[in-house]
């Protein structure tokens, strides 16, 4: 999943997946077989590519907007922030060819963006872990700055939001359950140590329970102190002249004592806050071509296999791969210029661009950072100048968009581009 090593780029790339592909195993027919029409649906933060039906399709899309709105609220978020437009694959036909039949869905990066697959007809509410990591990815756009346990302790927290539209109010602080047994019976780890930690090294699940139990404690009993921790922190000051400037003279030390107290105490309240309904942006929809959905499979069996490499007792590998590379094939036989399946082709697969045919995606679609993207490492390959234009400009248009990261690292006349 990650560049090449003479890639013009390089992205954070969160490896969690694998391969399978083509129309053969588990999987429907394809479209053009008469397998099930796939579509996208794009809203103001979101862009969903499914097979599921529309009213469905629309329903899930509705569900992650509403939960970043309810999240928004409660991180003190302007209803207006950037924060890009995530895709998602929500997937009704074939899950078990590319995810153990038990997972719902889970949370990635791939070709420089974060990415959400999901399971058609899972809900949104169910999906810890998938809330875990928008968390992750929203509350960074609020406040940038983050020492590890406060990132993982508010995503460990608001993973557990729950709103009500009907109501208008967002519900938050209901205790895991495995989190509370580790935080209250043990090991945990020391506040001190704790809020010193910049890896998570050793037992994660006590790290985890550890930096949980910290800001629930916080929220209740310290709100005051870490608001303004918080916004230390987003002025950019240093970590510990923000806390020093937050919580005065209380160190880590003297409220491990308390945090000690309070899960003793047994008692958990649950922050309410209000709730204003998400806006009912229009939502855009057109159909898949035959090419990108054959691009999307590809997408899946490849980080599919991947996610299951990575499990304990299970296997994937060639095979897989193998089956992801058959559906990049028919995508580019379909359309040769797809600058989505040359990008999987490419950055996933490590096959070289084709000069002519980057260059023809860019007539297609001249406003489509990732086909000028694919041009600048067409020239690069080359070693022609062009690509240093053709970079700039991939990059001038990926920054309309901030949920993608893209990072040159060539070297142009003897000077590192940003």
């Amino acid at each position: 999943m990650t560049p090449k090593p003479h890639s013009l780029v390089a992205a954070s790339l969160l490896v969690v997946a694998g391969a399978l592909g083509g129309c053969a195993g588990k999987l429907p027919p394809c479209p053009a077989a008469g397998g099930p029409a796939w579509r996208e649906l794009a809203s103001a933060h979101f862009r969903v590519r499914t097979d599921t039906d529309p009213d469905s399709a629309r329903g899930a899309l509705r569900d992650l907007e509403q939960f970043q709105a309810a999240l928004l609220t409660v991180f003190g978020g302007a209803r207006d922030l950037r924060t890009g437009r995530l895709p998602v694959i929500l997937v009704r036909d074939g899950w078990d060819d590319f995810a153990d039949h038990w997972i719902a869905g889970w949370f990635t990066r791939a070709l420089f963006q974060p990415l959400v697959i999901m399971r058609a007809g899972s809900e949104l509410g169910n999906q810890d872990v998938i809330k875990h990591e928008l968390v992750h990815y929203l509350s960074a756009k609020v406040m940038p700055v983050q020492p590890l346990w406060l990132a993982e302790g508010l995503a460990t927290y608001f993973q557990t939001l729950e709103y009500d539209p009907d109501k208008g109010e967002v519900r938050v602080g209901q205790p895991p359950l495995n989190l509370l047994r580790v935080a209250q019976n043990g090991p945990s780890i020391p506040l001190p140590e704790l809020v010193a930690a910049t890896s998570i090294d050793g037992d994660r699940t006590a790290f985890y329970a550890s930096a949980w139990a910290t800001v629930h404690f916080l929220m209740n009993r310290h709100a005051r102190e870490l608001r303004a921790f918080e916004k230390a922190l987003s002025a950019h000051l240093p970590i510990a002249t923000a806390w020093a400037q937050a919580f005065g003279k209380l160190t880590p030390a003297d409220l491990d004592y308390e945090l000690r107290d309070y899960l003793d105490g047994g008692r958990y309240a649950l922050l309410i806050f209000p709730l204003a309904p998400a806006r009912p942006d229009p939502i855009a929809e057109r159909p898949m071509s035959d090419a990108e959905v054959h691009a999307t499979r590809a997408q899946l069996l490849l980080l599919g296999g991947q996610r299951r490499a990575s499990q304990p007792g299970h296997a994937g590998g060639p095979p897989d791969q193998a089956r992801g590379r058959r559906e990049i094939d028919e995508a580019l036989r379909l359309d040769p210029g797809n600058a989505g399946a040359r990008a999987i082709a490419h950055f996933e697969l490590g096959q070289p661009v084709d000069l002519d045919t980057a260059e023809r995606a860019i007539e297609a679609s001249p406003g489509d950072w990732m086909a000028w993207l694919l041009l600048a490492e067409a020239f690069h390959q080359r070693h022609m100048h062009a690509e240093g234009d053709t970079a700039e400009r991939a990059v001038e248009l990926a920054g309309d968009d901030p949920s993608v990261t893209i990072t040159l690292i060539r070297t142009v006349d003897g000077a590192k581009k940003p």
